[in-house]
């Protein structure tokens, strides 16, 4: 759901998205149990140039709608240093576990060597007080349908750390390290012609390398 507007999984959502600036970061969020509005996830950020309110969270993008309950993704600005996610724009309905614990930016963008991590949001823990934990996951075991779905997403024209080539590291590490796809299944793709896996892999990691998408 984007902005009260019903989405399926293999719907372009490119209209409703914001579009990333070329520092933003993208953050990737899974969710392993429904909270009390069901499989939607708002986003509070905060420490960077912009931030919003706990009371005016950020609908994120549900790009998979079978993994787990759900997977999201937003982009924040690159300089933002910690977040939350919930279940709706205003509050928590009164119960802390329609949210998450607060998880800073530095937990899955670590410095050093290529390291990227998802987010994992945990199913209930036993009480409406408590507040869902969150686990930084290293590798993300994705389907062909998945991986196409979340390549959808990326430009290989833009040079966004978010959305663009420059995010190609963030991406490799996260949906190809681990995972064995279908290369020449088909990527229906958000910001040009249908590709396919291998494709847009190549493409991305050619104008990341090269700096360009000459």
């Amino acid at each position: 759901m984007v902005g009260g507007v019903i989405l399926s999984a293999n719907q372009n959502t490119s209209q409703f998205e914001p579009q990333a600036a070329a520092d933003d970061k993208r953050i990737y969020v899974y969710l392993e149990g429904g909270w009390d509005a069901g499989d939607q996830m708002y986003i509070h950020y905060w420490g960077g140039s912009t931030s919003n309110t706990f009371d005016s969270a950020s609908p994120m993008i549900q790009v998979i709608n079978n993994y787990w309950v759900g997977m999201f993704y937003y982009d924040v600005p690159g300089n933002t240093t910690n977040f939350l996610v919930k279940d709706r724009e205003n509050g928590n309905g009164g119960k802390n576990s329609n949210q998450s614990v607060d998880i800073s930016m530095s937990s899955i963008f670590l410095t050093g060597p290529t390291n990227y991590k998802a987010v994992a949001i945990s199913a209930w823990l036993g009480s409406d007080q408590t507040k869902r934990s969150a686990t930084a996951v290293d590798n993300l075991g994705l389907s062909n349908s998945d991986v196409v779905a979340l390549l959808n997403k990326i430009d290989t024209c833009s040079s966004s750390t978010a959305n663009g080539f420059n995010a190609y590291p963030q991406i490799d590490d996260l949906f190809f390290t681990t995972n064995t796809f279908t290369g020449s299944t088909t990527v229906e793709d958000d910001f040009g012609e249908s590709t396919t896996i291998t494709n847009k892999k190549n493409r991305l990691s050619e104008n990341y390398n090269r700096g360009s998408a000459n």
